[in-house]
């Protein structure tokens, strides 16, 4: 339910959140780790700057550093 709900707020669409996924890989370091500055330039580069996307996707890049070193696995995460 919490899902759906996100869902309705968020105005990202599939497409864009495709083609963000597409420029988080293309930023990944060489060990496909992604550090938190590479993801917000791919979001602000996809002109994903609009709230509450930004806020929402910001906060799961802190859900998905389970270690806290500012990084996550590219292809795992994303």
């Amino acid at each position: 339910m919490a899902i759906s709900a996100i869902a309705h707020i968020m105005r990202i669409t599939k497409p864009q959140l495709l083609e963000l996924r597409d420029k988080c890989i293309s930023v990944s370091e060489e060990d496909t780790k992604m550090k938190r500055s590479g993801f917000v330039f791919a979001m602000k580069d996809m002109n994903v700057a609009d709230e509450p996307d930004y806020q929402i996707l910001e906060k799961l890049f802190i859900m998905w550093d389970k270690d806290n070193k500012d990084s996550v696995d590219t292809v795992s995460s994303i």
